[in-house]
C-alpha cells in the first residue's frame, strides 16, 4: 500500500477507508460549519475546551485545519494522505480527557448528557480506523523489515555471542 492511495492498494482496503472517510465527514457534519464568521461562538467555546490547561486557545487554527482538510477529503475521499491528515487533526482536536469537549459538543446533537462525549468518541474511533492502517503502511514502506525484527535480533544475538552470526 502506498500513502497516496494509488492502484497498488487492495480494493477492499481502499473501499473500507473510503467508507470510513464518508462516515467521518458525516460525523463532522453534525458540528457547526467550521467558519469563525458564521459560527465563531461555538468554535471559540470549543477552542477553550480543546485547549484545556494550555495558555491560549486558538479557534483560528482549529477552524483552519478542519475546514481545509474536510474540503480536501471531500474532493478526493480515496486519497490516503488527505484522509490521514484529516484523521490526524480529528484525533488531535477531539481526543481529550475530561468532560469539557463533550460538554461543548452536546449542543450539536439531540440526546442525553453523554451525547457530546459520544460524538467526540465516535469521531476519534473513525479517525483512528483511518489513521492506523495508513501510517502503519507508511512505516512498512520506510522500513520493510520492521516485521522481521525478531529474526534480526536473533541473528545479532548469535553474532554477539561469538557463534559466527551477523
Amino acid at each position: 500500500m502506498t500513502s497516496s492511495g494509488d492502484a497498488t492498494e487492495p480494493d477492499d482496503v481502499t473501499a473500507a477507508r473510503i467508507r470510513d472517510v464518508h462516515h467521518l465527514l458525516e460525523l463532522l457534519d453534525l458540528l457547526p460549519v467550521p467558519d469563525l464568521e458564521k459560527k465563531g461562538h461555538f468554535w471559540n467555546e470549543f477552542a477553550v475546551a480543546e485547549a484545556g490547561d494550555r495558555a491560549k486557545p486558538d479557534p483560528h487554527y482549529i477552524v483552519g485545519k478542519l475546514a481545509s482538510w474536510i474540503q480536501d477529503v471531500n474532493d478526493e475521499p480515496g486519497d490516503a494522505e488527505r484522509a490521514r491528515r484529516l484523521a490526524s487533526y480529528c484525533l488531535h482536536f477531539f481526543d481529550k480527557q475530561g468532560p469539557a469537549v463533550g460538554d461543548v459538543l452536546r449542543g450539536c446533537v439531540d440526546g442525553g448528557e453523554a451525547t457530546g462525549q459520544r460524538l467526540a468518541q465516535s469521531i476519534c474511533e473513525v479517525a483512528w480506523r483511518i489513521y492506523v492502517p495508513i501510517v502503519a503502511a507508511m512505516n512498512r514502506e520506510n522500513d520493510p523489515l520492521r516485521r522481521r525484527q525478531n529474526m534480526i535480533w536473533q541473528l545479532r544475538q548469535t553474532g554477539a555471542s561469538g557463534d559466527g552470526g551477523v
